[in-house]
């Protein structure tokens, strides 16, 4: 009768495991939250910047899983894109909210618009009409 009791009270560990129904939740929360990255690099690019800074978002909705526990999954598996993408990725936590920075644009490509510039402003010149 003691067997039975422990049994009753103790969980299996494969019901505490990640369900079918939350890998499914997870890449919807990534899909979705990739494609809204997705639309700010593209729009930051086309207005000739090289890197990005939006915030993640804090809740998803994904059943039988505690917050830190969404974030985790989440975040990681945005970052892990990312950079399968070569982007560089970093991340600040606060209390409130999640910051993600996202760059494509390499040190080289910086100092070479740099330069142009510098080039561009050295041959700059005004005309005077008479």
């Amino acid at each position: 009768m003691t067997s039975n009791k422990v049994s009753y009270i103790l969980k299996d560990a494969n019901t505490l495991r990640q369900t079918a129904l939350q890998k499914k939740q997870i890449d919807t929360a990534v899909f979705e939250t990739l494609t809204h990255i997705s639309q700010l690099i593209y729009q930051a690019h086309e207005n000739g910047h090289g890197c990005i800074e939006t915030n993640l978002p804090m809740q998803f909705a994904i059943e039988g899983m505690s917050f830190s526990k969404m974030q985790q999954h989440v975040w990681c598996r945005i970052i892990s894109e990312l950079e399968q993408k070569n982007y560089k990725v970093s991340i600040e936590l606060t209390e409130t909210e999640c910051i993600l920075y996202v760059q494509w644009e390499s040190e080289e490509d910086k100092q070479e618009t740099q330069r142009q510039v510098h080039i561009l402003a050295e041959h700059a010149r005004r005309f005077h009409h008479n």
